[in-house]
């Protein structure tokens, strides 16, 4: 495990770079966009559409995870009532036990629930490049879609349950609540930060309004003329990756390796970045803002979870 000095190094450095990033393309977003533009790169069109599983593939298997270790939440929460009835002597054993069961049952339920809404997003996007938009619109696709993310949901949760020791589980626990928070934090704050910003893509300029003066163009600390582009979210996504330092607290194969896996996450994100102004989506200051939004994001996660939380309650050691 990294020393707190060199864990604060790392991310200092990753914030300094992007905010020395977010200053350049502030001069320059529009310059840089037009070196890059080349929507037909091959490359950057598959990042384009498989480049946010990082963010995706996290929720899905996360639920597995919560479900297949739910006897931990069951026994909190019976916990949590008996304590708020210890003034009238507590839960009697009997009572502690309906309560496990109707708890088990409950959270089962509510986890398998949350896997389908979780793994919803990842196959949707993988999907629905397969069909055309004709058959998109077709209730045999709605069927099949809510088929194979049911399928998928609950092989996951028996596998989860069947095929992985307890040990790995309770390593994974950490990560999967990780994963829930870096989806809250994202989407509480990346969407609306679009909305308020309204800022014109790069690529609609041209495709879209043939405003090929870029009369449309604002740097992303003025209200734009309606669009998404600041901040990216697909880099934000991508700096999901950044969750995977988790795994150094809590498998035995991956400790001591936070260094690989933030150099590995920190290339992920900034080439996912670099292929979203390729394609047009994005400015420089969109890529760095939505870089450093998501990693704040992923350590966020880590440090008030795993790094406190998880060890309070007795989920680490």
């Amino acid at each position: 495990m990294l020393k707190k000095r060199e864990y604060i190094f790392w991310i200092s450095m990753f914030c300094g770079l992007s905010l020395l990033l977010l200053s350049v393309g502030t001069v320059y977003d529009l310059q840089i966009d037009c070196s890059l533009y080349n929507p037909e790169n091959g490359f950057a069109r598959f990042l384009q559409d498989y480049g946010e599983v990082p963010r995706f593939a996290l929720w899905g298997p996360a639920a597995a995870v919560l479900y297949a270790t739910r006897e931990w939440e069951c026994e909190t929460a019976v916990a949590l009532i008996d304590n708020l009835r210890r003034k009238k002597g507590g839960l009697s054993e009997k009572s502690k036990q309906t309560l496990l069961k109707i708890a088990n049952w409950g959270f089962g339920v509510g986890f398998l629930i949350l896997g389908y809404f979780s793994w919803q997003k990842l196959i949707r996007n993988v999907v629905k490049r397969w069909f055309s938009d004709e058959t998109k619109e077709t209730v045999l696709y709605t069927v099949f879609l809510v088929t194979v993310i049911l399928v998928v949901d609950v092989l996951a949760a028996y596998f989860a349950k069947r095929k992985i020791s307890e040990k790995t589980l309770r390593a994974l626990k950490p990560l999967a609540y990780g994963g829930i928070v870096f989806g809250i934090l994202y989407r509480v704050s990346i969407d609306p930060m679009k909305n308020l910003v309204e800022r014109t893509r790069f690529y609609e300029m041209l495709t879209v309004y043939d405003d090929r003066a870029f009369t449309m163009f604002t740097p992303w600390y003025q209200k734009g003329f309606g669009g998404s582009s600041f901040p990216s979210g697909h880099t934000a996504s991508g700096a999901a990756l950044f969750l995977s330092l988790t795994l150094c607290d809590t498998l035995d194969c991956c400790k001591n390796k936070e260094r690989l896996f933030f150099l590995l996450s920190w290339g992920y994100t900034w080439l996912l970045g670099f292929t979203r102004m390729i394609m047009g989506r994005h400015f420089l200051s969109d890529v760095a803002a939505g870089a450093l939004l998501g990693f704040l994001f992923a350590i966020a996660a880590r440090e008030l979870f795993v790094r406190r939380t998880a060890k309070k309650l007795g989920l680490v050691a």
